[in-house]
C-alpha cells in the first residue's frame, strides 16, 4: 500500500485476506489479524490526523462527539454485503484509535 490509505481499501485487505480484525493505531502501520497473528501491512505508520481521518470515515457524528465527551464508543456497520462489523473506538493521548 503506498500513499494515504483509505478505510474501504483496508476493509476490501481485511476481507480478502481472512481477517477478524483490523487494528488501526497511531504509530504503527494498519494490522490485520490472521487466525490469530498479527499482520502489519506494508503502509506508511499511522498519524493521529490518519487515524482520527479513518474513524470519522466509517461513524457518525453521534459516535464521534462520544469519543471526544467520553474517551470510547463501541458501533457497527456494514461494509457492503463481504463484512458486518463491530468496533470499538477510543481516543488516547489526544489520538484517535480504533483498536
Amino acid at each position: 500500500m503506498s500513499g494515504q490509505v483509505e478505510m474501504n481499501e483496508l476493509l476490501e485487505l481485511a476481507v480478502e485476506e481472512g481477517a477478524s480484525d483490523l487494528h488501526i493505531c497511531v504509530g504503527i502501520p494498519p494490522v490485520l489479524r490472521i487466525h490469530g497473528s498479527l499482520h502489519p501491512l506494508d503502509s506508511a505508520v499511522l498519524r493521529p490526523e490518519d487515524t482520527e481521518r479513518l474513524m470519522k470515515s466509517i461513524t457518525s457524528p453521534d459516535h464521534q462527539q462520544k469519543v471526544r465527551e467520553q474517551g470510547g464508543t463501541d458501533f457497527g456497520f456494514g461494509f457492503g454485503r463481504k463484512l458486518g462489523s463491530g468496533l470499538a473506538s477510543s481516543r488516547r493521548k489526544a489520538m484517535w484509535e480504533s483498536c
